[in-house]
């Protein structure tokens, strides 16, 4: 199924991981987004140290027409046993 992605703002990198294998092992699929932070990619004289840890935290959902709540619930419950 075709669809977009909700983005969600984790703590950390590592929990982002987590998280990341948690929903891939439960048939979940997710993807980074916004990273690495364009200001690497570029090379700006300028560091973007909010752009650079947000791009290390953003993790994207499946969000699309057929989604049912029973999926959305599954998916919710798959973070909560990681983030508990």
């Amino acid at each position: 199924v075709n669809g977009a992605y909700l983005p969600i703002m984790l703590e950390d990198e590592a929990e982002k991981k987590r998280i990341k294998i948690a929903l891939e092992k439960s048939g979940v699929p997710s993807r980074d987004y916004f990273s690495p932070s364009l200001n690497t990619v570029f090379k700006p004289k300028d560091s973007c140290p909010v752009s650079e840890s947000i791009s290390t935290r953003i993790l994207c959902l499946p969000l699309h027409y057929y989604l049912t709540r029973n999926n959305v619930k599954y998916i919710a419950d798959t973070i909560k046993g990681v983030r508990t």
